[in-house]
């Protein structure tokens, strides 16, 4: 079951980690969301979220930098391919999916830039 004596193999462990890390790179940031869409506590969810925050600190400046531009750049791809989804949309039901979706990737967008930390500080 992963668990030995009620604890969890380094595996397991490092297998949820990924899962956090994925979830806060597409902008999940809430303990209770990653909590529920992992299965573990949102306490739990919070020690993997201060975990990850953790390992990106310990990168080096630049690649860390550089994987944001990374991330950048593939984000502008993925909306400019729902625009254009949108646009070649044939029914109201797609184009409002297609809005939706460039609205999540939009968010993800501020959120790498750091916008949404600052607005909520506000």
């Amino acid at each position: 079951m992963g668990n030995t004596n009620g604890k969890k193999t380094l595996e397991k462990r490092e297998e949820e980690l990924v899962k956090v890390e994925l979830l806060m790179l597409k902008g999940t940031q809430n303990n209770s969301v990653i909590a529920k869409k992992i299965g573990c506590s949102a306490n739990t969810a919070g020690e993997y979220v201060k975990a990850v925050q953790a390992r990106w600190r310990s990168l080096k400046s630049d690649d860390f930098g550089k994987m944001r531009a990374e991330l950048i750049e593939k984000s502008r791809k993925v909306e400019g391919a729902l625009w254009e989804t949108f646009k070649d949309a044939d029914n109201s039901n797609a184009k409002v999916g297609a809005l939706n979706a460039i609205i999540e990737v939009q968010k993800f967008q501020a959120w790498l830039a750091g916008i949404t930390k600052i607005m909520n500080q506000q």
